[in-house]
């Protein structure tokens, strides 16, 4: 922890740089990639077919999912030993919980998490950062057991002297 309280900025830059670095040594990779064609199909269905204020509703992808893969010819099939898998999830909270509760539900869970990550001591706050850059392009606020552990995390950043 001392490391990243010391050389924060110098860490940030480093992750942006790897990351940035990554994307221009395999462009193709994450051009052809079947998440990134499903990312930009699931944006063209938000845009034109889903209220974008409102949203499509909270846990609605479970169901939207296989209409916008079959809609849009993006299947599948390595993954499933030649049988087409059906995206439940869109495999990014942030982006999942714009496309499920709108813009205003969006910007609603934004402040939600930049309040607890505000009122939280240095730990959560590390936690809270780590979960949400791993939501971006994975689903972990999906999972029971890492919903839980979020959950206490927000309530640990309100209620520091109960929890």
């Amino acid at each position: 922890m001392e490391f990243f309280d010391r050389y924060r900025w110098q860490s940030i830059l480093a992750s942006a740089a790897a990351l940035a670095g990554t994307v221009l040594v395999f462009p193709g990779r994450f051009n052809e990639s079947v998440r990134f064609k499903f990312y930009g199909a699931t944006w063209k269905y938000f845009v034109d077919k889903v209220d974008v204020w409102r949203g499509s509703g909270l846990n609605t992808f479970i169901g939207l999912g296989p209409v916008i893969q079959r809609d849009s010819g993006i299947m599948m099939d390595r993954a499933c030993g030649g049988e087409v898998c059906w995206w439940l999830s869109l495999h990014s909270d942030w982006f999942q919980l714009l496309v499920e509760t709108g813009v205003i539900g969006f910007c609603l869970g934004l402040c939600l998490y930049v309040n607890a990550l505000v009122r939280s001591d240095k730990q959560t706050r590390i936690a809270l950062t780590l979960l949400a850059i791993c939501g971006l392009g994975y689903f972990p606020v999906q999972i029971p057991a890492i919903e839980v552990y979020a959950a206490w995390l927000v309530a640990r950043s309100q209620f520091k002297e109960v929890v």
